[in-house]
């Protein structure tokens, strides 16, 4: 959308060779990729939880399993469906429509989504945090830190080098 970026002076089309890049493209297109890789990689993990905290009733009931394995369905179909639709359909409008017009269908899709998750956010259950999540990123390094020179026990069927905490 910005003028600056969307061509380099004397670049011809038709000889893609000649075409320079300029300084400021290439940190553009880093940064660009750096901030939807932190943006999928913050949201991913964190829609199916919290999707599933909406409906998991803390039992292990036949029933409360049974709803979260078809919420579990679901989520991953509807994931499978809209990669699918974002291939075809929105690559079809960005070659046909322009990368302009491309772009701005996943933009308006997007707030209003963001419209209907903040319409429907005093609705939702909001699990509260038991502890601070730095709390135990600081004690996981200050352990690792504290035991760098332990010797590891052998690895034996019995042996279990992992460390359940009861009710996690």
């Amino acid at each position: 959308i910005l003028p600056v970026y969307k061509k380099t002076p004397g670049c011809d089309p038709a000889n893609p060779s000649a075409c320079t890049m300029l300084t400021c493209q290439l940190p553009l297109l880093f940064t660009s990729f750096l901030l939807m890789s932190l943006g999928a990689g913050g949201i991913r993990p964190c829609a199916l939880a919290f999707g599933a905290d909406q409906l998991d009733k803390r039992d292990n009931s036949t029933k409360n399993v049974r709803r979260l394995q078809t919420f579990f369905n679901w989520y991953y179909t509807v994931l499978g469906i809209s990669l699918v639709v974002a291939v075809l359909v929105i690559v079809y409008i960005q070659d046909h429509m322009g990368w302009v017009v491309g772009f701005s269908v996943p933009v308006v899709l997007m707030l209003a989504a963001l419209m209907l998750f903040l319409a429907g956010s005093p609705l939702y259950l909001k699990a509260e945090a038991g502890r601070s999540v730095l709390v135990g990123i600081v004690q996981v390094l200050v352990a690792s830190y504290k035991n760098r020179r332990e010797v590891l026990p052998p690895e034996t069927a019995e042996a279990s080098c992992f460390h359940n905490k009861a009710g996690s």
